[in-house]
């Protein structure tokens, strides 16, 4: 069974690089959509909740 997914993450992320692993962790599930917060980092949930929460409302359609 298909699910919605997507996968939020920072670009600044040191501590799980976009590249290592949401671009990966994204394409390793089908049809999931990946969501890059610029300027954000590991802590992107306490630091840029605005974003995480469009980002998961979207994917509920839920309008933002």
């Amino acid at each position: 069974m298909a699910v919605p997914t997507v996968v939020v993450h920072g670009d600044e992320d040191d501590t799980s690089p976009l590249e290592a692993t949401g671009r990966p962790t994204a394409a390793a599930i089908a049809g999931a959509r990946l969501v890059v917060v610029e300027g954000a980092s590991h802590g992107l949930p306490l630091t840029r909740p605005a974003e995480l929460e469009a980002a998961i409302l979207d994917l509920v359609g839920v309008p933002a």
